[in-house]
Protein backbone atom coordinates (compact mmCIF):
# COMPACT_ATOMS: atom_id res chain seq x y z
CA UNK A 1 0.00 0.00 0.00
CA UNK A 2 1.35 3.38 -1.06
CA UNK A 3 1.76 6.19 1.39
CA UNK A 4 1.06 9.67 0.09
CA UNK A 5 2.44 12.95 1.37
CA UNK A 6 -1.07 13.96 2.49
CA UNK A 7 -1.41 10.80 4.63
CA UNK A 8 1.89 11.55 6.31
CA UNK A 9 0.85 15.14 7.02
CA UNK A 10 -2.52 14.12 8.46
CA UNK A 11 -1.29 11.16 10.52
CA UNK A 12 -2.02 11.52 14.20
CA UNK A 13 -0.42 9.32 16.81
CA UNK A 14 -1.86 8.44 20.12
CA UNK A 15 -0.05 10.05 23.01
CA UNK A 16 1.23 8.07 25.91
CA UNK A 17 2.70 8.92 29.28
CA UNK A 18 6.23 8.59 28.15
CA UNK A 19 5.51 9.37 24.50
CA UNK A 20 7.62 11.09 21.92
CA UNK A 21 8.10 14.80 21.63
CA UNK A 22 5.20 15.86 19.57
CA UNK A 23 6.84 18.82 17.82
CA UNK A 24 9.80 16.71 16.73
CA UNK A 25 7.59 13.96 15.35
CA UNK A 26 5.44 16.58 13.56
CA UNK A 27 8.51 18.31 12.08
CA UNK A 28 9.93 14.99 10.94
CA UNK A 29 6.63 13.91 9.41
CA UNK A 30 6.32 17.29 7.67
CA UNK A 31 9.80 16.87 6.23
CA UNK A 32 9.00 13.34 5.03
CA UNK A 33 5.69 14.53 3.55
CA UNK A 34 7.48 17.34 1.68
CA UNK A 35 10.02 14.88 0.30
CA UNK A 36 7.28 12.42 -0.67
CA UNK A 37 5.40 15.21 -2.41
CA UNK A 38 8.57 16.29 -4.20
CA UNK A 39 9.27 12.69 -5.23
CA UNK A 40 5.67 12.27 -6.42
CA UNK A 41 5.97 15.42 -8.60
CA UNK A 42 9.34 14.23 -9.89
CA UNK A 43 7.85 10.80 -10.57
CA UNK A 44 4.95 12.38 -12.50
CA UNK A 45 7.38 14.55 -14.45
CA UNK A 46 9.60 11.57 -15.20
CA UNK A 47 6.62 9.48 -16.28
CA UNK A 48 5.42 12.27 -18.59
CA UNK A 49 8.96 12.63 -19.97
CA UNK A 50 9.18 8.86 -20.41
CA UNK A 51 5.81 8.85 -22.15
CA UNK A 52 6.94 11.66 -24.50
CA UNK A 53 10.17 9.81 -25.21
CA UNK A 54 8.33 6.55 -25.82
CA UNK A 55 6.04 8.39 -28.24
CA UNK A 56 9.07 9.96 -29.93
CA UNK A 57 10.77 6.56 -30.12
CA UNK A 58 7.62 5.04 -31.62
CA UNK A 59 7.45 7.92 -34.13
CA UNK A 60 11.13 7.49 -35.04
CA UNK A 61 10.70 3.73 -35.35
CA UNK A 62 7.72 4.30 -37.65
CA UNK A 63 9.81 6.71 -39.73
CA UNK A 64 12.68 4.24 -39.78
CA UNK A 65 10.34 1.50 -40.95
CA UNK A 66 8.94 3.81 -43.62
CA UNK A 67 12.47 4.72 -44.72
CA UNK A 68 13.44 1.06 -44.89
CA UNK A 69 10.34 0.32 -46.96
CA UNK A 70 11.12 3.29 -49.19
CA UNK A 71 14.72 2.14 -49.62
CA UNK A 72 13.61 -1.40 -50.42
CA UNK A 73 11.08 -0.04 -52.90
CA UNK A 74 13.68 2.24 -54.45
CA UNK A 75 16.14 -0.65 -54.70
CA UNK A 76 13.51 -2.83 -56.37
CA UNK A 77 12.66 -0.02 -58.76
CA UNK A 78 16.34 0.51 -59.56
CA UNK A 79 16.80 -3.23 -60.12
CA UNK A 80 13.70 -3.34 -62.32
CA UNK A 81 14.97 -0.35 -64.30
CA UNK A 82 18.36 -2.01 -64.75
CA UNK A 83 16.74 -5.21 -65.99
CA UNK A 84 14.44 -3.26 -68.30
CA UNK A 85 17.33 -1.15 -69.62
CA UNK A 86 19.44 -4.27 -70.18
CA UNK A 87 16.58 -5.95 -72.09
CA UNK A 88 16.00 -2.79 -74.11
CA UNK A 89 19.70 -2.57 -74.93
CA UNK A 90 19.75 -6.23 -75.96
CA UNK A 91 16.72 -5.63 -78.18
CA UNK A 92 18.36 -2.59 -79.77
CA UNK A 93 21.56 -4.53 -80.40
CA UNK A 94 19.63 -7.50 -81.83
CA UNK A 95 17.62 -5.17 -84.06
CA UNK A 96 20.80 -3.41 -85.21
CA UNK A 97 22.45 -6.75 -85.95
CA UNK A 98 19.41 -7.86 -87.92
CA UNK A 99 19.37 -4.58 -89.86
CA UNK A 100 23.09 -4.96 -90.49
CA UNK A 101 22.60 -8.48 -91.79
CA UNK A 102 19.77 -7.32 -94.05
CA UNK A 103 21.91 -4.46 -95.37
CA UNK A 104 24.83 -6.82 -96.00
CA UNK A 105 22.51 -9.31 -97.70
CA UNK A 106 21.04 -6.56 -99.88
CA UNK A 107 24.53 -5.31 -100.70
CA UNK A 108 25.61 -8.84 -101.65
CA UNK A 109 22.51 -9.25 -103.84
CA UNK A 110 23.22 -5.89 -105.45
CA UNK A 111 26.85 -6.92 -105.97
CA UNK A 112 25.73 -10.13 -107.66
CA UNK A 113 23.36 -8.10 -109.86
CA UNK A 114 26.07 -5.57 -110.76
CA UNK A 115 28.61 -8.32 -111.48
CA UNK A 116 25.99 -10.05 -113.64
CA UNK A 117 25.28 -6.79 -115.48
CA UNK A 118 28.99 -6.19 -115.98
CA UNK A 119 29.42 -9.72 -117.30
CA UNK A 120 26.45 -9.29 -119.64
CA UNK A 121 27.82 -5.93 -120.84
CA UNK A 122 31.24 -7.49 -121.47
CA UNK A 123 29.57 -10.31 -123.41
CA UNK A 124 27.50 -7.82 -125.41
CA UNK A 125 30.60 -5.67 -126.00
CA UNK A 126 32.55 -8.68 -127.20
CA UNK A 127 29.62 -9.69 -129.43
CA UNK A 128 29.27 -6.13 -130.76
CA UNK A 129 33.04 -5.90 -131.31
CA UNK A 130 32.99 -9.22 -133.17
CA UNK A 131 30.01 -8.09 -135.29
CA UNK A 132 31.63 -4.73 -135.91
CA UNK A 133 34.88 -6.42 -136.84
CA UNK A 134 33.03 -8.81 -139.12
CA UNK A 135 31.13 -5.93 -140.72
CA UNK A 136 34.34 -3.93 -141.11
CA UNK A 137 36.12 -6.93 -142.61
CA UNK A 138 33.19 -7.45 -145.00
CA UNK A 139 33.36 -3.78 -145.98
CA UNK A 140 37.12 -4.03 -146.49
CA UNK A 141 36.68 -7.16 -148.52
CA UNK A 142 34.05 -5.37 -150.55
CA UNK A 143 36.35 -2.40 -151.08
CA UNK A 144 39.18 -4.71 -152.09
CA UNK A 145 36.88 -6.48 -154.49
CA UNK A 146 35.68 -3.19 -155.92
CA UNK A 147 39.18 -2.11 -156.60
CA UNK A 148 39.92 -5.38 -158.37
CA UNK A 149 36.77 -6.00 -160.22
CA UNK A 150 33.93 -3.55 -160.16
CA UNK A 151 31.59 -5.78 -162.16
CA UNK A 152 32.01 -8.70 -159.76
CA UNK A 153 31.24 -6.47 -156.88
CA UNK A 154 28.07 -5.34 -158.51
CA UNK A 155 27.01 -8.92 -159.09
CA UNK A 156 27.80 -9.91 -155.54
CA UNK A 157 25.89 -6.92 -154.29
CA UNK A 158 22.90 -8.02 -156.33
CA UNK A 159 23.26 -5.54 -159.13
CA UNK A 160 23.37 -6.25 -162.77
CA UNK A 161 26.39 -5.05 -164.67
CA UNK A 162 24.20 -3.44 -167.30
CA UNK A 163 22.35 -1.39 -164.77
CA UNK A 164 25.58 -0.21 -163.30
CA UNK A 165 26.76 0.75 -166.78
CA UNK A 166 23.52 2.47 -167.56
CA UNK A 167 23.79 4.56 -164.45
CA UNK A 168 27.39 5.52 -165.17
Amino acid sequence: MKVTALEVQQKEFATTFRGLARDEVRAFLDRIAAQLEELAHENITLREDLKRRDERIAELEAREKLLEQTLVSAQRTADDLKVQARKEAENIVAEAELRGEIIVQQANERLVDVVGQITEMKRQRALFAAQLKQAAEAQLALLDAMDKEPAAVDASAGRLPRAANAED
